[in-house]
């Protein structure tokens, strides 16, 4: 039986124009800081997977971006900040 191995490689990240994170609300709340850096001074930051009960915290951790746009179907919201 041949026995495989995986190496974990570590990969530097960058900021980048435009990050996309379809997650909880609670989940964003606690990767704002994390998100934020990842995203160019002049990039968009799209958030979904969140719920209207959860928006106002979510935008609160997220307060040094506008909202560009926002979307919601069913009760599930999507926000594009800049």
């Amino acid at each position: 039986m041949t026995r495989t191995r995986f190496r974990r490689r570590q990969t530097e990240l960058v900021p980048a124009d435009v990050i996309l994170a379809n997650l909880t609300g609670g989940l964003l709340v606690q990767s704002a800081d994390r998100l934020r850096s990842l995203t160019n001074w002049d990039g968009r930051l799209i958030l979904s997977g969140f719920t209207v009960a959860e928006e106002q915290d979510v935008l609160a951790a997220f307060g040094a971006f506008t909202v560009e746009h926002r979307g919601e179907e069913e009760g599930w919201v999507c926000v594009t900040l800049k």
